[in-house]
């Protein structure tokens, strides 16, 4: 599963990519945000999760590991949603927003309670 990491890094990425050129291409930058967040949490981390957990296919084997991809996921997607449209000026949209955050912290704080627990020298 750790290879899903990777490739939903790779889409996550293209999506920022055509984030970023469609904000070139109309001059209208109000996904700024956005953008940077699809590439920092959806490509970066992501990435950097499945080489993780690739190169320490230990921390594959707990639970942890799958609570942390499907939550991970959950949280980003939910976040971005509410991002998404809170940059479309709907203020309405930031409790959504708090929601995906806090599911993909706590994602975070599995990955981190993961590596401590199965991860050796």
């Amino acid at each position: 599963m750790h290879i899903w990491f990777i490739r939903l890094a790779a889409l996550y990425f293209f999506i920022g990519i055509l984030v970023g050129i469609s904000m070139s291409m109309t001059h209208n930058f109000d996904l700024v945000g956005f953008h940077a967040h699809v590439n920092l949490l959806g490509w970066v981390s992501s990435a950097i999760f499945g080489l993780i957990y690739h190169h320490f296919s230990s921390a594959t084997s707990s639970k942890l590991f799958q609570w942390h991809f499907w939550l991970y996921n959950l949280g980003f997607l939910v976040m971005m949603f509410g991002l998404f449209f809170l940059l479309q000026g709907k203020p309405s949209f930031e409790p959504v927003i708090a929601v995906g955050a806090l599911i993909l912290a706590g994602s975070v704080l599995i990955f981190l309670v993961n590596m401590w627990k199965n991860v050796r020298a």
